[in-house]
């Protein structure tokens, strides 16, 4: 089931409380000016945010001087070569960051995410109840650790 609605009626940060509030799984879709982006929920926390402007897990990592370009490179190349390895896998898997890390630098980028588009008031919006998306980045190493 998907409800949707215009932004200009319902804020973002009312979106979001309703589905943290109701423990609802699921994607919130938003799209402004032919610009998408995506916030999915598991149980009413957010599981990822994505939109075109944001920054990458592996911007963070970098930034924050936990990997160097050349981890990053060897990492990339991993994944190129084990099309089901995700770029956080092959990260945790040369031990080139922790459990720890690679969620930090997730945390970050869903938070500077969230707040971008918070201040957004005008374009659409869709929530799917049957879709809860993944950051690519670390999809594959989350769902590992979940399981």
């Amino acid at each position: 089931m998907s409800i949707s609605g215009s932004l200009a009626d319902i804020a973002i940060v009312d979106l979001l409380q309703f589905v943290h509030m109701s423990q609802r799984s699921g994607t919130l879709q938003l799209e402004r000016r032919g610009e998408e982006a995506h916030i999915s929920f598991h149980r009413g926390r957010i599981a990822s945010a994505w939109a075109a402007a944001s920054p990458s897990v592996a911007n963070y990592l970098l930034e924050s001087g936990k990997i160097t370009s050349s981890q990053l490179e060897r990492a990339d190349e991993r994944r190129r070569t084990v099309p089901a390895l995700s770029l956080g896998q092959a990260l945790l898997e040369d031990g080139d960051v922790s459990w720890q890390e690679l969620r930090d630098a997730v945390a970050a980028k869903v938070e500077r995410t969230i707040f971008e588009l918070g201040v957004v008031n005008e374009g659409t919006w869709r929530r799917s109840a049957d879709e809860v998306r993944a950051d690519d980045e670390v999809a594959a190493a989350l769902e590992r650790a979940v399981d």
